[in-house]
């Protein structure tokens, strides 16, 4: 995910009125460090866990295909040197 979607997974977050400890014990991780790198763009939230994510942040799963499309299609595009027409 990019910084900027881990800037919405903070609001996410926030919103549903969870701690990043309390969000990661709810997904199952023992450390709230887990929750941090997604929120600061370090790594991404695993495809197994949209679902459990959609119902903890009260929104549709899409949100989070949605993103991790988008960020699978800037990666391809940053490999092969190309940009998006639109």
């Amino acid at each position: 995910m990019t910084n900027e979607h881990g800037k919405v997974l903070k609001q996410l977050r926030e919103k549903a009125g969870l701690t990043q400890a309390a969000f990661a014990r709810g997904l199952g991780y023992t450390t709230p460090q887990f929750i941090s790198n997604w929120e600061t763009g370090k790594s991404r939230p695993p495809v197994s866990k949209f679902n459990k994510l959609a119902k903890m942040y009260g929104v549709k799963v899409d949100v989070f295909i949605d993103m991790h499309v988008e960020h699978t299609r800037k990666r391809i595009e940053r490999v092969l040197k190309v940009k998006r027409r639109n």
